[in-house]
């Protein structure tokens, strides 16, 4: 058992252990069952192999509720990268890497050809600031009756991220995030997007949210 999973297990027990954790976990499966979240979004945080989320083991259901969390509670900006198609199998390294060189500027991505006791599949780097989507909590009503998020837009300043390809856990998703980087772009099967997400709320990123964010307004 990996780290990243191991530490699922003990989230699990945290939700588990007092009644709003049990029902946020109900919560989280319901909304994956009944298709609350575009598959998109719900891939981005995890796939498990062919396993339909709503029957993923009870510790990922736990690791997705804290990385969707983080987002729309406004921990965890995020920004949608268009690559042109979803990507071949894991071991088709050479061919993911061709993809993967068509990305739109500022954009760079790497496959690691060997993956051995690596982080992840590559990383994918940024030289100029990029525009981010951030929750801001609240929320909207479409003249439906149906509600979305809504959100704030601000640039954070070059960098990079670990790449995650295809199949990868939540739990996996998760420690990216929480990690000191608290950065994953994950471009999973049947998606012709990557998302990265970036963690504003790790060492490197405090105080910068809430500088961009007054630096827009007075800006606008």
């Amino acid at each position: 058992m990996t780290d990243h999973e191991t530490w699922a297990e003990l989230a699990l027990e945290r939700f588990l252990g007092n009644p709003d954790g049990r029902e946020a976990l109900y919560l989280a499966r319901q909304g994956l069952r009944t298709g609350q979240w575009d598959d998109e979004y719900v891939s981005a945080i995890g796939q498990h192999g062919i396993l339909d989320p709503s029957s993923w083991p009870e510790e990922q259901i736990a690791a997705f509720a804290h990385v969707h969390a983080l987002i729309y509670g406004g921990s965890v900006a995020t920004v949608l990268v268009g690559t042109g198609s979803g990507p071949y199998r894991d071991s088709d390294r050479e061919e993911n890497a061709a993809v993967l060189a068509t990305l739109p500027r500022p954009f760079r991505a790497s496959v690691d050809m060997s993956q051995r006791f690596s982080q992840g599949d590559g990383k994918l780097t940024w030289d100029e600031p990029v525009r981010v989507s951030l929750a801001t909590g609240l929320i909207d009503r479409r003249p439906d009756g149906t509600t979305y998020p809504l959100t704030a837009s601000f640039k954070i300043p070059p960098g990079s991220a670990v790449l995650e390809i295809g199949s990868s856990l939540p739990s996996r998703t998760w420690s990216h995030l929480i990690d000191r980087a608290g950065k994953v772009a994950r471009w999973p099967y049947g998606c012709d997007r990557l998302r990265l997400m970036v963690n504003l709320d790790v060492t490197s990123m405090i105080g910068y949210r809430a500088d961009e964010l007054m630096r827009e307004y007075r800006e606008a």
